[in-house]
């Protein structure tokens, strides 16, 4: 698994209270880890997922009514949506009251109050610190995860507080019965349809979350969620599949989809699921900015990817190979709406329908043409 919440804005001359950092740090989190897994470590009333934070400069301030507020630094352990674990070099009485400074979306830090709740002796000069927060908090804000973590802030949902408008979209791999048997017990006023074109014919917008099947009827969910995107669609949107090849997961990324769960699913974690959206405090900004963080990154490998795909489409119009064309032309077609490239998903499609009816190449060849020159410029772009 990554290392998530790393806090990349401090000054490196920056040193918690441990004097730990880098691969030292990442042992003695190792090593807390392992500790933690050999003893039983579930709770059958916790209902909030700790995460791992890895965020070995953290500002914690000691709040204090009579005399100044005592900053010190600290290094992170975990976090949740109730709390924050943090490791400190000496003692600190429960109920205390702290705030700890949190970078949200990669950007500056913002404190978070709350009251100690534990302090822990873990060996050595090392105790571990809980930190209660007076409020829950979103982490995704915090962890800026990456889509296929699946990141899900809860372990256990009461399914009769999960209630709201929620769309799925999709029937294949008995995706409609079992979601509808996973939601049975809910609050939700949900309502299935089979395709895009199915959703697209319904008020979108009257619906507060939409939960859509990679692979759709019609097309493919990551393409018909980028359509959604673009046209202004602003709530959250969970995309169902088994999809692990990077290429796919880089399409999933750019298109704008909040949350990647892995189909099949269990109820807990379809229960889970939705309620990090109907159970959190979302604004449309907010879930802009988690989906903004890898953006770039993404958008890149996509141009470089479609770049290769040009490159290869131009050899198969040398050689002649309307069979390859037809391939290569369909992978085309799947990436240029996530790159904002209509026109180009455009004349892959006539191209492609073309073929398919008359397998003629001759009368494509310029379009071909044209399509592997916007895939070049791309690359330039980039």
């Amino acid at each position: 698994m990554s290392r998530m919440g790393m806090n990349d804005n401090l000054s490196p001359h920056s040193r918690n209270s441990l004097g730990v950092q880098g691969q030292v740090y990442q042992r003695l989190l190792d090593k807390l880890n392992d500790h933690r897994a050999s003893e039983d470590d579930t709770h059958p009333e916790r209902i909030h997922s700790r995460r791992e934070y890895m965020d070995p400069y953290i500002l914690m301030v000691i709040e204090n009514d009579d005399t100044m507020d005592r900053p010190m630094t600290l290094a992170a352990r975990n976090i949740s949506r109730g709390g924050v674990g943090l490791l400190h070099s000496n003692f600190i009485y429960p109920k205390t009251r702290v705030s700890v400074h949190l970078t949200v979306n990669g950007e500056n830090p913002i404190p978070v109050r709350g009251v100690i709740q534990r302090c822990e002796h873990r060996g050595g000069v090392v105790h571990e610190i809980g930190v209660k927060f007076d409020r829950e908090i979103n982490i995704q804000q915090y962890l800026r995860p990456d889509i296929s973590d699946c990141l899900q802030s809860f372990e256990r949902v009461d399914p009769e507080k999960l209630t709201g408008k929620v769309l799925l979209i999709g029937n294949k791999y008995d995706f409609s019965p079992l979601s509808r048997a996973m939601l049975s017990e809910t609050g939700l006023a949900y309502k299935f349809v089979p395709d895009a074109a199915g959703a697209r014919a319904l008020e979108i917008e009257d619906f507060e979350l939409l939960i859509v099947l990679n692979d759709l009827e019609d097309c493919e969910g990551t393409e018909f969620i980028r359509g959604l995107r673009d046209q202004g669609y602003r709530r959250p949107i969970i995309l169902v599949g088994d999809i692990k090849e990077e290429l796919a997961l880089q399409k999933v990324r750019a298109s704008g989809a909040d949350m990647l769960l892995p189909w099949p699913t269990t109820t807990d974690s379809m229960l889970c699921a939705v309620a990090e959206y109907l159970l959190t405090e979302w604004t449309a900004e907010t879930l802009a900015a988690v989906r903004s963080c890898m953006d770039k990154q993404t958008i890149d490998g996509l141009r470089g990817q479609l770049a290769k795909l040009g490159i290869q489409l131009d050899q198969h119009l040398r050689t002649g190979d309307a069979i390859r064309i037809y391939g290569t032309c369909g992978q085309i077609r799947s990436l240029s709406p996530l790159l904002g490239m209509k026109q180009l998903r455009d004349l892959t499609m006539k191209v492609g329908e073309d073929i398919a009816e008359a397998g003629n190449l001759e009368s494509q060849r310029e379009l071909i043409g044209d399509i592997v020159t916007m895939c070049s410029s791309v690359s330039r772009a980039a």
